[in-house]
C-alpha cells in the first residue's frame, strides 16, 4: 500500500466515496418504503386499539345501565328482548338458525311461557 502514487490514492478515494454515496442513496430509497409500511401497520394497530377501547367503554356503559334497573325492570326488559328476538327469527326455519340462536329461541320460549319466573338470568 505504501507504493501507491498520490494519483492512485486519489482515484481509490474517489471510488470509495462514490460507492459509499451510492450505498447511502439505496438505503434512503429502501428505508422510504419500509417507513411507509411501518406507518401503515402502526395506523392499523392504533385503529384496532381505539375500536377495542370504544367497545369496552360501550359495554361498561350498558352494564352500568343494566345495574341501575330494578329487578322488576330487568325482568320486563328480558321479556321484551325475548319477544323481539322471537319476532326477528320468526321467518327462519329451524335449520337456518345457528346453535346459539336455537338455544336463545328455546330459552325465550320457555321464559315467555313462564313469565313470573326468571329463566334467563342477569348477566
Amino acid at each position: 500500500m505504501a507504493d501507491l502514487t498520490p494519483e492512485e490514492r486519489e482515484r481509490i478515494y474517489l471510488e470509495e466515496k462514490a460507492r459509499l454515496e451510492a450505498r447511502s442513496e439505496l438505503q434512503a430509497k429502501k428505508g422510504g418504503c419500509g417507513n411507509i409500511a411501518l406507518v401503515v401497520i402502526l395506523c392499523i394497530v392504533g385503529l384496532f386499539v381505539v375500536v377495542m377501547i370504544i367497545g369496552n367503554m360501550e359495554e361498561q356503559r350498558e352494564h352500568a345501565e343494566w345495574q341501575k334497573l330494578t329487578p322488576e325492570e330487568r325482568h320486563q326488559k328480558t321479556m321484551k328482548n325475548c319477544a323481539n328476538f322471537l319476532l326477528s327469527i320468526a321467518y327462519k326455519t329451524y335449520s337456518e338458525l345457528s346453535t346459539s340462536e336455537r338455544k336463545m329461541k328455546d330459552a325465550c320460549e320457555l321464559q315467555l311461557e313462564l313469565p313470573k319466573e326468571d329463566i334467563i338470568k342477569d348477566r
